[in-house]
């Protein structure tokens, strides 16, 4: 085992002072300048340093260290972590380590020693390959990413944008100047700087599901290590909300598809049907309760009694294509049919699901029937094609013709609205439900946008410069949904919650936005 006084000299020649004399580090060693001496040739047979005397009594002296004490320290440390006894290791954790070492050993200690108690099982119904923020695509991924990544700006419960990994921002003319916190570190202890926020932002806008929303972005420009500037045509409206985006989340690349965030937690073991993690040591809001999850597939297994918690994993709702020429009452009479189709067929009385139209008490009089010139034209998915198959033969009975168009997944992904003839199409998205964030995410996140973004109500939200108050575009953004639902273009179904079964003593439990959980703010009650 390496001298812990080598370790101190090491630090003090590296860390704290550059300039000194023999006496001053056999000061710091407290030990004589003679015991001083003859250590130093010692370290340097071993092959540890190369010491050159100074002249004469308290006179400089120059150390060479031929190799890094700390990390060969640290290597034999944890090799035998597992061997070690407590007093051991805390002897070893209050050597005069750098503070990524601290880290290091910090963290691989919490691997061997996290409590049971808090450990916390998840069981999900499929693990994402991988998690990328700018490629999330799911409530699960969105789940996962939360606790591993952070984005630059962040939205408050009250739908305020606030700055998150930023100390300052400031718009000077169509320029945005973003100042970075001086003590933000990635999982792996590395600091954040502005090289990482350029990368996470020039992938967005070159290899991502949303490069519609970062190409806007004209120039990136490095002024320091914490100071960058964004440059755009124009103003754009909304784009701190951008930032503040779960996809727009920071990342540092390691190497190939590896990647670590600032988030509270960073994954520690990965496999095709688990994925654990443990708490970030370099998290600088504090230490969770909850130091380990395991999300694994399968069927739940608890060994204490649990509770059921519902999250929201998304919405459901009907869309009509605004550029066909249906009439309101026509939708209105299409809405009625299958709203009170959907109600004999789905089961609301499930926790899992919250309904969110009225159920008409009886279909519609064959003579109301509205006149229709063509077919009706929907687009189905294998999910929801027998229940249109059932809609087409009911239609029928009041002399309408309905057409399946039908697309897979992968045509739903690749396929524009606006390229298809279809009247309307049931839907399934996720958004914000805070105001004005939750039209911003339908016109340029969900698939809503392809109909609907190209409208020159939607287009004047989106890309209106005169800015107003706060309140004002949170008027206009719920006027602007009003507007739809009124006209019986988009109609709300219900609400998708996914059931998660915690343990009893779990408490403090927070939603945020898409579904995720605040895991660490959750409380172990013991």
């Amino acid at each position: 085992m390496i001298d812990r006084r080598l370790l101190e000299v090491e630090n003090y020649i590296d860390h704290v002072q550059s300039d000194y004399r023999l006496n001053d580090l056999a000061e710091k060693l407290q030990i004589s300048e003679r015991q001083l001496v003859r250590q130093l040739n010692n370290w340097q047979e071993a092959g540890y340093i190369e010491y050159i005397p100074g002249k004469g009594r308290g006179n400089k002296v120059e150390i060479i260290m031929k190799q890094s004490v700390e990390q060969e320290t640290l290597k034999d440390i944890l090799s035998r972590l597992n061997e070690l006894s407590m007093e051991e290791i805390q002897t070893y954790i209050d050597f005069p380590w750098s503070s990524k070492s601290v880290h290091e050993i910090k963290k691989l200690l919490r691997s061997y020693l996290v409590d049971e108690e808090a450990v916390y099982t998840e069981y999900l119904p499929s693990l994402p390959e991988s998690i990328h923020p700018a490629f999330i695509a799911t409530s699960i991924e969105a789940q996962i990413a939360y606790q591993l990544f952070e984005s630059l700006y962040r939205v408050s419960k009250t739908g305020e944008i606030k700055r998150n990994l930023l100390r300052y921002d400031e718009w000077q003319d169509n320029q945005l100047h973003l100042y970075l916190k001086k003590d933000i570190y990635f999982s792996n202890g590395t600091l954040l700087t502005s090289v990482e926020v350029r990368n996470t932002l020039k992938k967005l806008m070159t290899d991502s599901l949303y490069t519609s929303l970062f190409t806007i972005i004209e120039g990136i420009t490095i002024v320091s290590d914490d100071y960058l500037i964004l440059s755009f045509k124009a103003r754009p409206k909304f784009f701190e909300y951008t930032l503040a985006s779960r996809y727009s989340a920071i990342y540092k690349e390691l190497g190939e598809n590896q990647i670590v965030g600032t988030g509270p937690y960073y994954i520690e073991e990965k496999s095709e049907n688990s994925l654990t993690l443990l708490s970030n040591g370099y998290y600088r809001a504090g230490h969770p309760d909850l130091e380990k999850m395991k999300l694994v597939t399968g069927k739940p297994i608890y060994s204490k009694a649990k509770q059921a918690y519902p999250v929201s994993a998304g919405y459901d709702f009907l869309l009509f294509n605004p550029h066909k020429k249906l009439s309101i009452s026509q939708r209105r009479w299409i809405t009625d049919i299958f709203t009170y189709l959907l109600a004999q067929n789905i089961d609301f009385n499930n926790v899992s699901l919250r309904r969110l139209f009225t159920v008409p008490a009886t279909l519609p009089e064959k003579s109301s029937s509205p006149h229709f010139i063509e077919p009706l034209k929907v687009i189905v998915s294998e999910m929801n094609k027998l229940f249109f198959m059932k809609m087409k033969k009911l239609l029928s009975t009041y002399q309408v013709e309905l057409l399946l168009i039908e697309w897979s997944d992968l045509d739903y992904l690749n396929n524009h609205l606006l390229n298809t003839d279809a009247d309307f199409i049931w839907m399934y998205e996720h958004y914000q439900t805070i105001q004005p964030f939750k039209t911003i995410d339908l016109l340029t996140q969900c698939k809503l946008q392809e109909w609907y973004a190209v409208l020159p109500e939607a287009r004047q939200f989106l890309k209106d410069t005169k800015y107003k108050p706060n309140d004002s575009q949170k008027y206009i953004a719920q006027q602007f949904v009003r507007n739809l639902e009124k006209k019986k273009l988009m109609v709300p179904l219900f609400e998708n919650n996914r059931v998660i079964e915690m343990p009893m003593n779990m408490k403090n439990i927070h939603q945020l936005a898409y579904g995720t959980l605040d895991y660490h703010s959750m409380v172990i009650d013991s």
